[in-house]
């Protein structure tokens, strides 16, 4: 018995000491690591990119910013006007020449910026991790900078449907486009004076998302039947100036824009023209721009009875296509191809 009373003494003192030793040891404080946003992410993985492939000799740019941009859709396709002013703030200096166009991103609504403040309230008050404090670029400012005009474009290009002010939204966002071509333009010219001729061409795949942006609002823009003269000219003196940069990106975004444009106003043989009297970068263009230019050609021809020719650009047009996505893209060529093989006396 007393051997029993001893045990229960000695395990009721180990109990005392356990709990005193978890009472006296203070409690854990949870902190949060910074939270970055998407597009932040991005455009600093643009930061090291381009910095790599300036220490590199034979490096390609224009590759560099279109795998990029082809990696960075996730990030671009969830983002909102408030994301883009938000990652515009952290990201570019405002006090660098590069960077005086920012107000561009920063022209937002009453009802965006009040629901913006509206946010930062309830983040303040539910206690959560504030924003990681990242560097201002160097070396992607400009090509950051019209990555996210273009991404706010594309935005308001949405919202166009749902909205009543279609044409008043449309000519806000092509203002916006002209404006971020007239930077990318400005810098090019910068860059040709200092005879830095590869660090330039890391502007040519955003120079061409924003013209092929402008070509499609000025399209809601202008009233059905009539034909935008001013942009046919500047699309054509942009054609040729890319021709001279050997820019392979915006050439072929050009062409399209504009064998497009005269299609849709019945203007067949001035559209069978420039298809004559230009050359087609195949090397350097984007399947995308290839598939188009294929799929033009083919209708162009179509109407000019060369069905033989129409069958096989609109065959290649069909085989290049992408089959998960341009669905839309594929039911009008598989349509055209049709109608062609039924004038050609063939059974489709």
């Amino acid at each position: 018995m007393a051997a029993t009373k001893e045990e229960k003494a000695v395990v009721a003192a180990d109990a005392e000491m356990k709990d005193t030793t978890t009472k006296d040891k203070p409690e854990e404080e949870t902190t949060t690591a910074p939270t970055i946003p998407p597009l932040v992410l991005a455009a600093l993985r643009l930061e090291k990119s381009l910095r790599v492939s300036d220490e590199s000799y034979y490096s390609n740019p224009a590759k560099v910013v279109r795998r990029w941009l082809s990696t960075s859709s996730g990030a671009a396709s969830g983002a909102s006007l408030a994301d883009i002013t938000a990652a515009a703030k952290l990201l570019l200096n405002p006090e660098t020449t590069t960077s005086a166009n920012l107000s561009l991103l920063f022209e937002l609504d009453n009802e965006q910026k009040d629901e913006e403040m509206a946010v930062d309230v309830d983040v303040d008050e539910s206690g959560e991790s504030a924003p990681a404090t990242v560097e201002y670029l160097v070396t992607a400012q400009t090509e950051v900078l019209a990555w996210l005009i273009s991404l706010k474009v594309r935005l308001q290009w949405k919202s166009l449907p749902s909205e009543n002010t279609n044409a008043a939204t449309a000519t806000t966002a092509a203002e916006l486009c002209q404006k971020g071509i007239l930077l990318i333009m400005n810098k090019l010219e910068q860059q040709a004076v200092t005879s830095n001729t590869s660090a330039s061409s890391s502007l040519f795949p955003l120079n061409a998302r924003l013209w092929r942006w402008l070509a499609l609002l000025t399209d809601t823009t202008t009233a059905e039947g009539t034909a935008n003269l001013n942009l046919r000219v500047d699309m054509a003196k942009a054609h040729n100036m890319a021709l001279l940069r050997r820019d392979g990106d915006t050439a072929p975004t050009l062409l399209n824009a504009m064998l497009r444009d005269l299609l849709k106003h019945s203007q067949v043989e001035q559209a069978q023209k420039l298809l004559a009297n230009s050359t087609f970068p195949t090397d350097t263009a984007s399947n995308n721009q290839l598939c188009r230019y294929l799929y033009y050609s083919g209708r162009i021809q179509a109407l000019r009875l060369e069905y033989t020719l129409s069958f096989s650009n609109l065959s290649q047009s069909l085989r290049k296509a992408p089959t998960n996505t341009a669905l839309g893209f594929r039911i009008a060529a598989q349509r055209l191809l049709v109608v062609v093989q039924l004038l050609m006396g063939e059974i489709p």
